[in-house]
C-alpha cells in the first residue's frame, strides 16, 4: 500500500535576489497542489487539505495507466492550460461549467514500489521521476524546467506572463509537511491564501449576492482580521460564494480583531474555506491593500493559511 504524504512547502521571498545562484529553477504553476498515489492500477489525488481530487477529474486517471502496475506517490500540480501554454488559474475555477480538461505537471518522486525516495538529492528524485513517467500522455506531463540558470528562468516567466518560478536546492531531501527553506518561491505578484471568516449582503446589482468577503490568515494567536475584499467576482462567482458561505453561517465575529468597518454588516461563519486573492501591499497591521479576488483553493487547508 503507497504510504500518505502530505507535500513539502517553498518559503516564499520577496525579491529576485533573494534566490540563489546555481539552484534549480522550475515554473511555478497557478494550479491546485496534489499528491498523486497509485496503488494497485488506481490513482488517488490528494489535495493539501486531504480532498481526493481523483474523482474530479477523471482525465487524470491516465497516471496510472502510464505507470504499467507500479506503485508510486509523486508531487504535483493540477493545472487548466490556456491556448498559450500557460497555466490559468480561473480556467480551472470554471473547470465544472466548461469542462475543460486539466493537466497534472509531476516535479516529484517520492516513493516507488516499496522504497521511499524523500531522503535522496531533489535531482536523483527527478531523473527517477522523469525515467518512470517518460514522455507522460495527453494529461499527464513531466514539465523541463530552466536548469540551473536563475536569471533565465526570472526574465523569460516574466515575458511569458507565468505566475513566478522555485528554486530547489539541488542536494535538498524531500520534507512532508514541512515549510523547507530548501524551496524557494518567488511571485511576480502579490498572492495571498486567505481564510474567508464572513461576508457582507451586495447592493445594487449586487442586490441577492455577496458584496465582500472578510478575510483572514493564520498566526500564533490564532486568526487574524486582514481585511475585506469586493473586486475581482464575477456575478457567477458571488452567486456561488452566497451559496457556499450561507451554511456556514455563525452568530459571533469568527476573528476578534476586525475593526468596526470590516464588521459592519458582517454575515459571520465557520473558518472552512480558502480562497485567494491578489494585492498591492501590506499595511502596518497586516491588511492586505487593494485586493482583489482570484478564486477558492479547495486544495488548501485553513491550518496551513499563514502570511506569505
Amino acid at each position: 500500500m503507497t504510504p500518505s504524504l502530505r507535500p513539502m512547502l517553498a518559503t516564499p521571498v520577496a525579491t529576485a535576489s533573494a534566490l540563489p545562484l546555481g539552484w534549480h529553477y522550475e515554473v511555478k504553476w497557478d494550479g491546485y497542489r496534489a499528491i498523486a498515489c497509485v496503488d494497485k492500477g488506481s490513482l488517488r489525488l490528494e489535495s493539501r487539505g486531504g480532498i481526493d481530487l481523483a474523482p474530479k477529474y477523471p482525465e487524470l486517471g491516465e497516471l496510472a495507466q502510464l505507470l504499467s502496475g507500479r506503485e508510486a506517490v509523486l508531487d504535483g500540480e493540477v493545472v487548466v492550460l490556456d491556448e498559450q501554454g500557460r497555466s490559468s488559474f480561473e480556467g480551472l475555477q470554471t473547470r465544472g461549467r466548461t469542462k475543460v480538461p486539466v493537466h497534472l505537471m509531476l516535479f516529484d518522486l517520492l516513493w516507488l514500489d516499496g522504497t521511499s525516495l524523500v531522503d535522496l538529492p531533489y535531482l536523483e528524485r527527478r531523473d527517477f521521476l522523469t525515467g518512470l513517467v517518460g514522455d507522460g500522455s495527453a494529461h499527464v506531463h513531466v514539465p523541463t524546467t530552466f536548469g540551473d540558470e536563475r536569471d533565465f528562468a526570472l526574465e523569460a516567466s516574466r515575458q511569458l506572463g507565468l505566475e513566478g518560478v522555485l528554486a530547489k536546492r539541488p542536494d535538498g531531501t524531500y520534507r512532508p509537511g514541512a515549510r523547507s527553506a530548501d524551496w524557494l518561491k518567488f511571485k511576480h505578484a502579490n498572492a495571498q491564501s486567505v481564510v474567508v471568516v464572513g461576508w457582507s449582503p451586495g447592493e445594487n446589482r449586487r442586490a441577492g449576492t455577496v458584496g465582500s468577503l472578510v478575510m483572514a490568515v493564520q498566526s500564533k494567536q490564532g486568526l487574524t482580521c486582514v481585511g475585506r475584499v469586493g473586486t475581482g467576482f464575477t456575478q457567477a462567482m458571488l452567486a456561488e460564494a452566497k451559496e457556499m458561505l450561507v451554511p456556514l453561517e455563525v452568530k459571533g465575529p469568527t476573528v476578534p480583531d476586525a475593526t468596526t468597518a470590516e464588521a459592519k454588516g458582517v454575515h459571520w461563519v465557520r473558518p472552512e474555506l480558502v480562497g485567494e486573492v491578489n494585492f498591492l501591499s501590506r499595511t502596518n497591521s497586516g491588511r492586505l491593500r487593494h485586493p482583489s479576488w482570484r478564486g477558492w483553493r479547495p486544495d488548501v487547508d485553513p491550518a496551513d493559511v499563514w502570511p506569505e
